[in-house]
């Protein structure tokens, strides 16, 4: 969801060459309704990116990152390495932007992402996957920077003179974003 809660972004990675970013406007009444869609970024000769759907956030300036898998020889071929972070800008309309391309896109430590959390400054991208946990800088439209290496599964994590016990990834996740005071906004 935008931050102007009028967009909303899931995407599409079935079979055949059905991958996309799918858009959603919100009418006056509440209701998501389908809207316009987003390019995929540029993938690397021969491949392909297949976004993943639960995996998306936005932050303050509607600005949207995604988790995007590179394959070869798409919709058959394998997984082509880590997975890439994407990142969009949404105009007043809804329409997604991307300078994303799978040359600037970082490539994750976490293995399989399974959350993105954005800190609430916007500035930083937490993202929890299977091996657990790595920060980004969010930089907007410009491309996502790592932060950190993996920060590991571990079942708890100290920041800032505080101790955050989490159970997953994704509780780890979002106890950075939302309870360590050096992301929180100025």
């Amino acid at each position: 969801m935008t931050a102007n809660n009028l967009f909303a972004y899931g995407a599409v990675c079935e079979g055949g060459q059905d991958w996309k970013i799918l858009g959603y406007t919100r009418l006056s009444d509440g209701v998501l309704i389908l809207g316009r869609s987003g390019q995929l970024p540029e993938a690397a000769p021969g491949e392909g990116f297949c976004p993943l759907a639960e995996i998306g956030t936005a932050d303050q300036t509607n600005h949207v990152a995604f988790a995007m898998e590179a394959q070869i020889d798409p919709p058959l071929g394998d997984p082509d390495g880590a997975m890439q972070l994407a990142t969009y800008t949404a105009d007043s309309e809804g329409n997604l932007t991307t300078a994303s391309t799978y040359k600037n896109m970082p490539r994750v430590a976490v293995g399989s992402v399974s959350n993105l959390n954005m800190s609430p400054s916007g500035k930083l991208l937490a993202v929890g996957g299977s091996l657990g946990l790595q920060i980004f800088h969010f930089n907007g439209a410009s491309p996502i920077t790592p932060y950190t290496g993996l920060l590991g599964r571990a079942s708890s994590i100290s920041s800032a003179g505080t101790t955050t016990t989490t159970s997953t990834p994704l509780t780890a996740v979002q106890a950075i974003c939302t309870s360590t005071p050096s992301l929180r906004p100025a």
